[in-house]
C-alpha cells in the first residue's frame, strides 16, 4: 500500500506566469588543458612575485629535472600522493550547471567543474542562498619537505565574453592548505579569456593534508592541481 508524504493535497492558483526572461545560451565547448609540465610550472613560478630571490635562496626551485611528482588532481582521477591519503580523491562542492549554459553533461565531458556561484547570467539570478563553491583535494605527504602546488584554473573564454561582461572581468580563487587548521595560500585573479597556473610553494611534515580552492567572486572552471616535492637541504632552519 502506498503512503502518502504527509502534506495536504490542495489546489494552488497562480495569478500570472513568469514574466519574459532572456535565457543565456550555450557556452563554446570548452576542453580541459593538460596539466601544467613542469617547465610551464617553473614559468609560473618565475612570472610570481618574490620568486627570483627565493630561487636564489632555495636553488632547486629552478632545477626542474631534480623534482619529484607528488601527486595530480581533477574532477576525474587522482594520481600519486592523492590516492594514498585515507579521504583520498577530490570533493567538489557548490558545482553549478544552469541550464542550457552549462549542462552536466558537458562539464562530466570535459571533466571540468563550473562554479558560477551568485554570478547573474544574463537575465537569470541565482538562487539567494546560493553560496561559494570549493575543490576539496586530499593527499597523503609521505616525507617532510618543501613541495610546490600549481592549481590550474580558468573563467570564461574571450570570444564568448557572455553576457555582456567587460573586457576586464575577473574571477577570483582563494588556497589554503587544511591540516589541523587552515592556513590561507593567497588569492588568485584569473582573467577573461587566460587559463593561470598559479604555483604555490608550503613546507609541510609529513602527514595527512587537503589543499582547499576556494571561489571569491567571479564564475571560474577547475582544471588542475598538481604537485612536486623539491629536495632541498637548505630549507631547514631558513623556512618561515
Amino acid at each position: 500500500m502506498t503512503k502518502g508524504h504527509g502534506s495536504e493535497l490542495r489546489i494552488v492558483k497562480v495569478k500570472a506566469p513568469l514574466s519574459p526572461t532572456k535565457l543565456p545560451g550555450p557556452m563554446r565547448p570548452i576542453q580541459r588543458s593538460p596539466a601544467p609540465s613542469r617547465a610551464q610550472a617553473l614559468e609560473a613560478l618565475r612570472a610570481t612575485k618574490g620568486a627570483a630571490s627565493m630561487i636564489e635562496r632555495v636553488p632547486a626551485l629552478g632545477q626542474i629535472g631534480v623534482w619529484g611528482e607528488v601527486a595530480y588532481w581533477d574532477a576525474c582521477q587522482t594520481t600519486g600522493a592523492a590516492r594514498e591519503a585515507a579521504e583520498s580523491g577530490v570533493f567538489i562542492w557548490g558545482c553549478d550547471f544552469p541550464g542550457a549554459l552549462y549542462n552536466m553533461s558537458q562539464g562530466s565531458a570535459a571533466c571540468l567543474p563550473y562554479f558560477a556561484g551568485k554570478e547573474n547570467l544574463g537575465d537569470i539570478a541565482p538562487p539567494q542562498n546560493t553560496g561559494a563553491g570549493q575543490v576539496w583535494c586530499y593527499f597523503s605527504a609521505a616525507a617532510n619537505g618543501l613541495y610546490l602546488f600549481v592549481v590550474q584554473g580558468q573563467t570564461y573564454q574571450l570570444s564568448d565574453a557572455p553576457f555582456g561582461l567587460p573586457l576586464n572581468y575577473t574571477a577570483t580563487i582563494e588556497c589554503l592548505i587544511d591540516a589541523d587548521s587552515p592556513y590561507p595560500l593567497g588569492e588568485v585573479a584569473i582573467p577573461l579569456g587566460a587559463l593561470v597556473n598559479a604555483p604555490f610553494l608550503i613546507n609541510l611534515p609529513a602527514g595527512q593534508y587537503k589543499f582547499v580552492i576556494a571561489q571569491v567572486s567571479g564564475a571560474f572552471f577547475f582544471n588542475s592541481l598538481t604537485a612536486w616535492i623539491v629536495p632541498t637541504r637548505e630549507l631547514g632552519a631558513q623556512s618561515d
